[in-house]
């Protein structure tokens, strides 16, 4: 079941990714790496974003939404040695400091 709470726009819903989020998780990862200089790297290190929402038997991934649109992702695999990594932690820019962030990890821890 979604959690909710309110955020600029209105409430925002956390819930698990589904495949039509991936086009607006990687825009947002990849506007927020340039908007602090560093390009996206879609062949390496941010290959992972172009797998987002997809289903994965090894991992757990979750978006808030508001007004139907995604302004926050997470997502966190399993490492097969009993511990996870944690990546594509991203808040939009004006949706930040209102405990989105937190709410994404805390939900994924």
């Amino acid at each position: 079941m979604p959690e909710r709470s309110s955020g600029l726009d209105g409430p925002v819903t956390f819930r698990c990714a589904r495949p039509g989020d991936r086009d607006a998780v990687v825009a947002l990862v990849f506007t927020t790496l340039r908007a602090f200089g560093i390009e996206p790297e879609p062949e390496g290190l941010d290959a992972d974003a172009l797998e987002f929402g997809r289903p994965d038997d090894a991992g757990a991934e979750f978006v808030a939404e508001c007004d139907g649109r995604v302004v926050g992702s997470i997502a966190l695999h399993d490492r097969g040695d009993g511990t996870g990594h944690i990546s594509k932690l991203f808040v939009e820019r004006d949706r930040r400091g209102m405990g989105i962030g937190r709410t994404l990890l805390e939900r994924t821890v």
